[in-house]
């Protein structure tokens, strides 16, 4: 099913312990505030979102708690 007109961002990126924790405590919220650059009007705009599809694997382990890569989508409330 395709929602026409809902916003939805696909991210993934590396982070340490301490990041993947934050990302962790944010998924769990019913949504948060998402602050982006609308490529059709090029303008910044605030949205509502939520995460889906929140997903962690450990990359590389090291002294300082791991190198963890991190990907999940925003969707618009």
């Amino acid at each position: 099913m395709i929602d026409e007109g809902v916003t939805e961002i696909k991210v993934s990126f590396n982070v340490s312990k301490r990041w993947l924790m934050k990302l962790s405590a944010y998924k769990k919220l019913p949504k948060i505030t998402v602050g982006y650059l609308d490529t059709a009007s090029m303008n910044l705009v605030d949205k509502q979102m939520y995460i889906e599809g929140f997903q962690s694997k450990l990359v590389k382990d090291t002294s300082y708690g791991g190198l963890w890569e991190v990907g999940f989508s925003l969707r618009e409330f």
